[in-house]
């Protein structure tokens, strides 16, 4: 895997990291990173071997779960801290 890539990847993570509280769409990742939207899901894709979109829900999941380990937050806090806009949110 070339270094360009790595970095390119590495920024779009720490875009992710940033705002995973928002509301986290191909479209204003790409234009963020300053990708297309067709060439950053095809990069992320095939660098991870995951899409974009599973990455966001996996790295969400992996926050909620942290939180309600290491944390007194309740439940729907916790959702909303992880970026999911309710409790029963399926984002």
């Amino acid at each position: 895997m070339e270094q360009n890539q790595i970095q390119q990847i590495i920024a779009v993570i720490e875009y992710i990291d940033a705002h995973l509280t928002n509301r986290l769409e191909l479209n204003r990742i790409a234009q963020a990173t300053h990708y297309s939207k067709y060439h950053l899901h095809r990069m992320f894709t095939n660098t991870l071997g995951v899409p974009l979109h599973n990455y966001i829900h996996r790295r969400r999941m992996t926050e909620a779960a942290k939180l309600l380990v290491c944390s007194d937050k309740s439940i729907l806090k916790i959702s909303l801290l992880s970026g999911y806009s309710s409790a029963w949110s399926k984002n």
